[in-house]
């Protein structure tokens, strides 16, 4: 054990002070210090025990995070793929709807009953539903590439092919935090 001397000398003069408080001559003082029980509760061992089950704590945290951000990243992804499936066949009803309306109004300007004019404001409806459509097919194509990291078979990456039809979950999702062991 290391161990620190100290001493020193205390010498009061002055003509404010008490004479009551006042030694005779000077103070001398002298002492050992020894640390007796350091490390007898707490060492260097031990500490770095707890801090190595700390970080472990820490790291399992850390990775059930990460586990969670992956599961609602692919739920996200996976609801996003849904929703323009969803846009996209409700874009190709409404562009087969437009088209069938502006057959019947060729088909009543024929008979006279409509100016000709009705058919230009139904063609542009058509060309409207058709641009639409478009948009809604670049979104979808952008959803399935959004899904397709998400999606693995034998530790094989598999994409979603543009044929598949996304179903509604009628089970829950597995809780991520929950499959880590503690």
């Amino acid at each position: 054990f290391p161990s620190h001397d100290n001493g020193g000398m205390e010498r009061n003069f002055g003509v404010f002070l008490d004479p009551s408080d006042v030694t005779v001559g000077n103070l001398y003082t002298a002492g050992l210090r020894m640390p007796l029980g350091q490390g007898l509760f707490y060492d260097e061992r031990r500490r770095d025990v707890q801090i190595a089950k700390s970080q472990q704590r820490q790291l399992k945290a850390d990775q059930r995070q990460l586990l969670n951000k992956l599961v609602f990243d692919a739920v996200k992804a996976y609801t996003d793929w849904h929703l323009s499936y969803s846009k996209l066949k409700l874009g190709e009803e409404n562009v087969m709807l437009a088209r069938i309306r502006y057959q019947n109004i060729l088909a009543q300007i024929s008979l006279g009953d409509l100016p000709a004019m009705d058919s230009l404001e139904a063609i542009l409806e058509v060309q409207r539903r058709e641009v639409m459509l478009k948009e809604w097919q670049w979104e979808f194509a952008e959803s399935v590439l959004a899904c397709n990291p998400y999606i693995w078979i034998d530790n094989t990456m598999v994409g979603i092919d543009t044929s598949y039809e996304p179903n509604i979950l009628t089970t829950p999702f597995p809780q991520p935090a929950d499959s880590l062991p503690r």
